[in-house]
């Protein structure tokens, strides 16, 4: 069961009422802190009966305006929920749906690259929608910044912080790794941080001219 914040309790219903998994009625001191970071994210839905049991999510990103644009509100892009055993117990992951894959037209590909500071190895691309997947090794008390047309994506590796804007979240390496999808749409951005272990979705207008 997820909340409208994205925090949400594991268990089952019967129809009436919903059951932790040591089988007592829920209660809202049971959440589970939600991997979702920032306040663009409310009124979780999810697909029934979607083929092979997948748990499809998508929600309202709440809180934008969008002046000069043929609409006022907009959903982020449909998610993946999983559940994982962890150290803690079951947790909840979020990732893109497989199908958006579809969507690419032009692929661009780097192994294997050694960042010095001030160096950029994507200075050459321009577009106004991306869909960046990218693993790294954080060097101590390094920052690794993404400037998606003018919004900045950071890991500071000293901190182990994610942000994006003023969203943050703690994110520790995995295997001394970072992984990160970041999905840049005409007026959003969403980032999955390792895996689906922390999300952020959050509303920009990027300028015209910043490609």
């Amino acid at each position: 069961m997820i909340m409208i914040d994205g925090s949400y309790i594991l268990g089952s219903f019967d129809g009436h009422k919903f059951y932790t998994l040591e089988g007592k009625p829920a209660m809202t001191s049971d959440r589970i802190q939600g991997l979702v970071k920032g306040k663009n994210y409310y009124a979780t839905m999810t697909w029934h009966n979607v083929p092979k049991d997948r748990r499809v999510q998508i929600t309202w990103m709440r809180g934008g305006k969008y002046p000069g644009m043929p609409f006022n509100q907009q959903m982020p892009l449909p998610s993946e929920l999983t559940l994982h055993s962890t150290d803690e117990g079951p947790r909840l992951r979020m990732n893109p749906i497989k199908e958006l894959d579809k969507l690419r037209t032009k692929t661009h590909k780097w192994k294997n690259i050694v960042l010095k500071a001030g160096e950029n190895p994507l200075a050459e691309l321009k577009g106004d929608l991306f869909d960046l997947e990218v693993e790294f090794e954080p060097r101590e008390d390094s920052d690794t910044i993404f400037d998606m047309r003018g919004n900045t994506i950071q890991y500071n590796a000293k901190t182990q912080i994610l942000s994006l804007g003023r969203v943050r979240s703690k994110l520790k390496p995995i295997d001394g790794v970072i992984r990160l999808r970041i999905l840049l749409d005409r007026s959003s951005i969403e980032v999955y941080g390792n895996d689906g272990r922390v999300y952020m979705p959050c509303i920009v207008l990027p300028k015209k001219d910043n490609l």
